[in-house]
C-alpha cells in the first residue's frame, strides 16, 4: 500500500461529494479474490442478456464486474461491499412481486432509473442493514434504459415514446436543472439520535491527481457555506467529506408506520413475495415516483420538526412556523435548526422507530454519465476518475457514537460505478496483491 501512498495524494478530493453520500465500511473490505486473470474473472460471471439469481458471489468483492457485463453502461450501482448494505430484491416501484431484470444482479449489480420509464415502470430496490430497512429509488440523467419492455425486446424509452409520441414522451428530468434524484424510504431499528447520523463521502485510499488546488479550495469554502457543520478529513490515507443527514437531505418526511404519502392507511398492504429478514416482516414501502416531493410545514405530523416542537427536545432552539413559508424555504429553515442541533451535540432528539422517514436527495453539478463535476465557468468540467484513484461515489448514510469517533456504522451505502474508473480500481487491487 506503501506505492499507493506514494502518488499525488493530498486528499482535498472533496469534490467528489456534490453528489452525497458515501460511509466509511466498519468492515474492511477484502480485495476481489483472484485464482485467474481479470479476463477470466470477467467469463465466470452470467451473461447480463440473462436475469441473474441473488445473492451474488461477486457480492464482498472490491472490484466490481468489467463494464462490458454492465447493462446500464457506463454506469453502474452496487450495494457497498461489507457496508451490511444487503439487498432484499428488485421490484417495480407499484408492486410487492420481485422480479429478475436483465442484466442486474441484487448481489453486484442494481437498476438505475432514467426519468423516462413509462407510469409504474420505474424500479425500486429494497435493502436492510444492520440499523435500518427500507427502499432505494434511484434517477440518474442520461443513463442508458434497462431493457424491461413488456415483450422483452423492446427497452423502456421505446416502448415510451410509441405509448406518448416522440415528442410528448415523458421525462423527469426536463426542464429542471438537476441531473440526479435518489429517494430512501425506510424505518430505523434502533432509536439512533438524530444529530449523530451523517451522510457524504468517505474513502478507504488516499486520491490521485486532484484538480488545480486553487479550484479544489474555493469548491470546499463554497460547500462550507451550504453545510456549516461540515466534517472534512482531506489528508491521509481515508479521506471523508460528512455532513449532517437532516440537514443535507433536500426532502425530508416522516410518517406513522402504515400510513402512506397521502395520509391514507397502507396497513393492509400485501408482504413481499420474500422472507424479509427484519423483526417485524414489514409490507413492501410505496414510493409513488410520479409526483415531487415537498418539504411539509414544521406544524404538520409529517414534518420531522413538529417532533421536536411536540417533545420541546432542545427549548434554546426556536423551532418556526413553516405554515406560510414555500417548499424550498422550510427546507432551508429545517437544515438550519438541524445545523444549529448538530453543532450543540446533543443526543436528542433520536429517529422514532415506530415512525417512516421518507429523504430525498438531488443535484446538479454532478454530470454521471461522464463522472465528472461540472463547475461551470469558473472551473470546467471536471473528471474524477483519476482524482478518487478509482473510487465510486456513494449514496451513503451512517451513525457515528461522536464527535471523535472515526468509526462509521452504515444505515445505507450504494456505490456509483463509471467505467472510467475500473482501470485505476483493477491498478489499486493489483497493487494491494503485489504488496501482500
Amino acid at each position: 500500500m506503501d506505492t499507493i501512498s506514494k502518488r499525488n495524494h493530498s486528499v482535498e478530493d472533496s469534490i467528489l461529494d456534490v453528489l452525497q453520500k458515501d460511509g466509511n465500511e466498519s468492515e474492511k473490505i477484502q480485495p476481489a479474490t483472484r485464482t485467474t486473470a481479470v479476463e477470466d474473472r470477467k467469463a465466470n460471471f452470467p451473461s447480463p442478456l440473462a436475469p441473474n439469481a441473488y445473492p451474488c458471489k461477486d457480492t464482498q468483492h472490491e472490484l466490481p464486474q468489467h463494464p462490458s457485463t454492465w447493462p446500464q453502461r457506463p454506469l453502474m450501482v452496487r450495494p457497498t461491499p461489507c457496508s451490511s448494505t444487503k439487498i432484499i430484491g428488485i421490484r417495480r416501484a407499484i408492486s410487492d412481486n420481485y422480479e429478475n431484470f436483465k442484466g442486474c444482479c441484487a448481489g453486484c449489480i442494481l437498476p438505475i432509473n432514467n426519468g423516462r420509464e413509462l407510469e409504474g415502470e420505474s424500479l425500486v430496490v429494497d435493502f436492510e442493514s444492520t440499523n435500518f430497512v427500507g427502499t432505494l429509488f434511484l434517477r440518474i440523467k442520461d443513463v442508458p434504459p434497462l431493457e424491461r419492455g413488456k415483450n422483452g425486446s423492446m427497452n423502456n424509452d421505446e416502448e415510451n415514446d410509441i405509448k406518448y409520441g416522440q415528442s410528448e414522451s415523458i421525462d423527469y428530468f426536463a426542464d429542471r436543472k438537476r441531473k440526479f434524484q435518489a429517494i430512501i424510504k425506510g424505518r430505523f431499528k434502533k432509536a439512533l439520535a438524530m444529530n449523530r447520523c451523517v451522510t457524504g463521502q468517505s474513502f478507504k485510499r488516499p486520491a490521485g491527481k486532484l484538480p488545480a488546488k486553487w479550484l479544489v479550495s474555493s469548491f470546499i469554502k463554497f460547500v462550507s457555506i451550504l453545510a456549516p457543520q461540515l466534517d472534512a478529513s482531506l489528508d491521509g490515507n481515508s479521506p471523508r467529506f460528512l455532513t449532517p443527514l437532516l440537514a443535507t437531505a433536500n426532502t425530508v418526511l416522516s410518517q406513522e408506520n402504515g400510513i402512506d404519502e397521502t395520509g391514507n392507511n397502507s396497513s393492509t398492504t400485501n408482504k413481499c413475495n420474500r422472507p424479509l429478514s427484519s423483526e417485524d416482516g414489514s409490507p413492501c414501502l410505496k414510493i409513488d415516483t410520479t409526483v415531487d416531493l415537498e418539504e411539509p410545514s414544521s406544524l404538520e405530523p409529517s414534518s420531522v420538526l413538529s417532533s421536536l416542537l411536540a417533545h420541546e427536545s432542545n427549548p434554546s432552539i426556536k423551532i418556526p412556523d413553516t405554515s406560510l413559508y414555500s417548499s424550498i424555504d422550510r427546507t432551508v429553515s429545517r437544515k438550519k435548526v438541524f445545523n444549529l442541533l448538530s453543532a450543540m451535540n446533543s443526543p436528542e432528539p433520536r429517529f422514532d422507530c415506530d415512525r417512516i422517514y421518507t429523504f430525498e436527495f438531488y443535484q446538479h453539478l454532478l454530470e454521471l454519465s461522464r463522472y465528472a463535476l461540472d463547475m461551470g465557468s469558473v472551473g470546467g468540467m471536471i473528471p474524477l476518475a483519476q482524482a478518487t484513484d478509482g473510487q465510486p461515489l456513494k449514496i451513503m448514510a451512517a451513525h457515528r457514537e461522536s464527535d471523535e469517533s472515526q468509526e462509521l456504522d452504515i444505515l445505507w451505502s450504494f456505490d456509483i460505478f463509471h467505467e472510467s474508473l475500473y482501470a485505476y480500481a483493477e491498478l489499486a487491487v493489483d497493487q494491494v496483491y503485489s504488496d501482500s
